[in-house]
């Protein structure tokens, strides 16, 4: 349903569909890795590792200076 045209809820009629519609045309389900201009999504299962789709995204853990915070 995510690809599906975008329509405002009963509960919410004054949301910016526009915004909302280039948001949708950012996002990648199981397709690739993320970056600054994807919303990168993996879906499966709750017996799957997170850790394996973090990868899969591309993603790596970036440790922080505690001294910088």
């Amino acid at each position: 349903m995510a690809g599906q045209p975008l329509k405002a809820p009963d509960h919410a009629r004054s949301i910016d569909l526009a915004a909302a519609t280039r948001a949708q045309a950012l996002l990648q389900i199981n397709g690739g890795t993320a970056s600054p201009d994807v919303i990168a999504v993996i879906l499966g299962d709750r017996l799957e590792s997170a850790k394996d789709h973090i990868a899969a995204l591309g993603l790596t853990r970036v440790e922080l200076d505690p001294d910088a915070v």
